[in-house]
């Protein structure tokens, strides 16, 4: 319906539609295109992979084409990173990883065999070499008092990295990359909170280490898990087996969910202040904490949360379309007015990871979904 097309925008989406002007926010930076922004990719094709539709598989192929070989780069200083959104595909200043991992393209790679992912893959094996030069927390701490080289958060850095390592391992059967994976874990697992510690730490390319740098006690959490960090340490667990770690995605989904108080009973005041924000976006991982751990208040409180994030008790239309008439240069124009990419990829996307682990909690009718949402705030919590 927009027609977005041209050499470097088909396959792309927009970020943020604007009710007011009837149109996408084309010409605002942050708000252009999306540029992998929270995982489209991987809501495309696991919903591909989960219908067959045609239209959906010709989608998450235009989107695969285009995010990897326009929205990255492929040799340079940067190699290996990738642009976040903005009005032109490469003109932010923010330059990350989990723009560019192997994550978002492996089921097209390995649906087709389309060697020219496989070119794009070797591009970014090595992409936690390009932070030493473009550090993703370069703003936030003093070189001039670092021992590292460089940072990476647990998500969405390292865990986009483990995406790029993952694929080398699995394509080639190489340990060197496998035993990265492993070191990084085996770091958090020393931790005073396991998973839940940092999430900001030093790194080194040179030997793959966390270094803990403390806790981080203020601002939000979702970053963590919100760029696929979820399945890929899903599917981490499955291939290594490492029961332990099963064991911390299960505890930090469900501290994710825990009331202020039980977090900072249980980190000892650790987490401070910081807020565990979006929790919609942790749904995925709270539900694979609650299928490992049988604990069904979490089960019910996943719902309640993915669900209250669409549906509230005033509007239940949830992604309903209205047609409005002479607007966005269309006679009629198909409007979502609320609507983002964000929302709309992050919500599917953990819908079908809570269906995956959770389906049997998931009310039936109206009248459970009111039942279940009640006495929630507007953030999706119990209210105090």
């Amino acid at each position: 319906m927009r027609s977005w097309y041209g050499m470097f925008n088909y396959g792309d989406i927009m970020h943020t539609y604007d009710p007011f002007r009837h149109s996408w926010r084309y010409d605002m930076g942050g708000y252009a295109w999306q540029n992998t922004e929270l995982v489209p990719t991987l809501w495309l094709w696991l919903a591909f992979m989960r219908s067959g539709r045609e239209d959906i598989f010709t989608m998450a192929e235009a989107m695969s084409r285009h995010c990897s070989e326009v929205d990255i780069y492929h040799f340079g200083p940067l190699k290996g990173l990738g642009s976040r959104h903005n009005v032109r595909h490469w003109g932010c200043s923010c330059k990350e990883a989990r723009i560019a991992m192997a994550g978002h393209h492996r089921f097209y790679y390995y649906l087709t065999g389309d060697m020219r992912l496989g070119d794009v893959f070797e591009d970014v094996k090595d992409a936690d070499e390009a932070i030493v030069t473009t550090d993703p927390l370069r703003f936030f701490f003093d070189k001039d008092k670092m021992n590292a080289p460089a940072h990476a958060r647990s998500g969405p850095d390292w865990s986009s990295f483990c995406s790029d390592w993952m694929t080398q391992w699995e394509r080639f059967n190489d340990d060197t990359y496998r035993n990265k994976i492993q070191l990084g874990i085996d770091d958090l697992k020393a931790l005073p909170l396991r998973l839940t510690s940092g999430p900001d730490f030093e790194y080194d390319p040179k030997d793959s280490h966390l270094r803990y740098i403390g806790e981080r006690t203020n601002g939000g959490s979702h970053l963590q898990v919100c760029m696929g960090a979820i399945q890929v340490w899903i599917e981490i667990a499955d291939l290594l087996g490492d029961e332990e770690w099963k064991d911390m995605l299960a505890e930090h989904g469900r501290f994710y969910y825990l009331p202020k108080e039980k977090q900072l009973e249980e980190s000892n005041g650790l987490i401070g202040n910081r807020e565990f924000s979006l929790p919609f976006m942790a749904s995925g991982l709270a539900a694979y904490g609650a299928a490992r751990l049988h604990d069904r208040w979490l089960a019910q409180t996943t719902w309640k949360i993915l669900l209250h994030a669409l549906c509230t008790h005033n509007n239940t239309e949830g992604f309903l379309a209205h047609d409005i008439f002479d607007a966005g240069n269309k006679e009629v124009l198909h409007e979502i007015p609320w609507i983002t990419t964000n929302f709309t990829s992050q919500w599917c996307l953990n819908i079908i990871t809570a269906l995956r682990y959770i389906r049997e909690d998931l009310p039936k009718t109206m009248e459970e979904l009111e039942k279940l949402l009640a006495g929630l705030d507007e953030s999706g919590f119990h209210k105090a």
